[in-house]
């Protein structure tokens, strides 16, 4: 059975870093 605490602290860094990146992406185009 899977860590609900390390799933959710996973996800919460893959979303962060999708968002930096999306940020970062903008920022660059303009």
């Amino acid at each position: 059975m899977w860590d609900n605490h390390r799933l959710l602290r996973s996800l919460a860094n893959l979303m962060l870093g999708a968002a930096a990146l999306m940020l970062l992406y903008a920022g660059d185009s303009g």
